[in-house]
C-alpha cells in the first residue's frame, strides 16, 4: 500500500505566491497532496479535511491580510483551555517580486488590473505611475488574476512571473512592488509572511529555554472598550512579565458596531512560566482570551524565489 500523502490546503489556483511557499516548504512533491482553494476564508475551512493549511497573514509594505484574521476570529477553543483548536504551526517568509503580466504585448493597450488587495496595493505607486487611468480589480489571489486575465485581451494580472508559463501570458514589467530597492539589483524589501497551521498543538522542546531555543507566540484579547485604560492594563501585564510585544493589530469583532479585538505577537512560548502566567492574568481582566499557537522565532530564511531557476508543481506538471 503506498504511503498517505500529507494534504496540505493554500490559497490557489496553481502559481500563487502560497503555492511558492508550500512548494518550499514541502519540497517532495511527491510525498504531498497540494489543494488549491479559491480564497483565503476558503483555505482556513479545510483546516478539519486537511493536514496543514497555509494562509499568508502580513507583508512588510502593505500590512496584515485582513482576510485571514477575520476567520481567526472565529476559531473555536478547545474545552476549557485559552487554545483554538487550530494551531500555528510554523512562520515563514517570502520575498515577493511582482510583474505585470497580460496576454496583450504593449502596456498601452491595458485598461483593466487584476489582483489581490494585497498585490494590488504593493504596488499602488506604479500603477499610479504606469497605468493610472486603468481600472483596479480586485480578486482572490494574484494567481486567479492571472487565470481571468489569459481571457481578457485589455486586462493585466499583478502576480508572479512563476504565471507566465503556467497560463501561458507576455510579462510586460518586471519588479513593480513600491519596496524594489532601485539601485539596478532587483533587490526587494516586499516580503510576505505565512503561518502553516493544523490540529495539533505546538508544545516547547523539552530542555529548551527562550535563550536556547526561541519562540513566538500569537493570541487574541477581546477587552471592556468602555473601561477607560482597558488595552492599557492587559498590556502592562506583558511589561510586568517582562513580554516583549512584537505585533499588534485590531479587527472588527462583528458583535456590534466598533468593537474591536486585538491581536498580538510577543516572545516567548504559551507554556513558558510568564507567558502562562501573563494568559491567566489576562483572562482575569478580558472578555475572551485565544492562543492561536506558539512558533520557532525565525530569521526572514525565504531566499527570492526566481521563475528561471524554480520547480513548482502545477497539479502533475511541474515548471522549470
Amino acid at each position: 500500500m503506498a504511503d498517505k500523502k500529507t494534504t496540505v490546503a493554500f490559497l490557489g489556483p496553481w502559481g500563487s505566491y502560497s503555492h511558492q511557499a508550500i512548494s518550499l516548504l514541502f519540497p517532495d512533491a511527491s510525498a504531498v497532496a497540494l489543494l488549491p482553494a479559491a480564497s483565503i476564508p476558503r483555505c482556513l475551512d479545510q483546516l478539519d479535511s486537511t493536514d496543514y493549511v497555509l494562509v499568508p497573514i502580513e507583508n512588510s509594505s502593505f500590512g496584515v491580510v485582513i482576510q485571514a484574521l477575520d476567520k481567526f476570529i472565529h476559531f473555536p477553543l478547545l474545552h476549557s483551555s485559552f487554545l483554538t483548536t487550530y494551531q500555528i504551526s510554523l512562520s515563514k517568509y517570502l520575498v515577493i517580486h511582482h510583474c505585470l503580466l497580460s496576454s496583450a504585448t504593449n502596456l498601452s493597450d491595458i485598461v483593466r488590473v487584476y489582483s489581490h488587495p494585497q498585490g494590488l496595493g504593493q504596488v499602488s505607486n506604479w500603477l499610479d505611475k504606469h497605468l493610472p487611468n486603468a481600472e483596479r480589480k480586485s480578486v482572490d489571489s494574484t494567481s486567479k488574476a492571472a487565470e481571468l486575465c489569459r481571457a481578457d485581451p485589455q486586462g493585466a494580472a499583478v502576480c508572479s512571473e512563476i504565471c507566465k508559463d503556467i497560463y501561458g501570458l507576455n510579462v510586460l514589467a518586471k519588479n513593480i512592488e513600491d519596496a524594489s530597492i532601485k539601485d539596478g539589483s532587483n533587490s526587494s524589501t516586499n516580503t510576505t509572511r505565512f503561518f502553516l497551521l493544523s490540529k495539533t498543538i505546538n508544545y516547547r522542546p523539552p530542555n529548551t529555554t527562550q535563550e536556547t531555543l526561541p519562540f513566538l507566540t500569537f493570541l487574541s484579547i477581546t477587552v471592556n472598550q468602555q473601561q477607560p485604560g482597558a488595552l492599557c492594563d492587559a498590556l502592562a501585564i506583558l511589561k510586568q512579565k517582562n513580554l516583549n510585544l512584537t505585533k499588534i493589530d485590531s479587527r472588527p469583532s462583528g458583535r456590534r458596531k466598533w468593537h474591536y479585538i486585538f491581536f498580538l505577537e510577543l516572545e516567548g512560548h504559551f507554556n513558558d512560566t510568564n507567558v502562562h502566567m501573563a494568559i491567566v492574568e489576562l483572562q482575569k481582566i478580558c472578555f475572551e482570551v485565544k492562543v492561536f499557537g506558539s512558533y520557532q522565532k525565525v530569521a526572514e530564511e525565504f531566499p527570492d524565489f526566481e521563475a528561471d531557476s524554480a520547480v513548482i508543481d502545477n497539479g502533475g506538471v511541474v515548471i522549470a
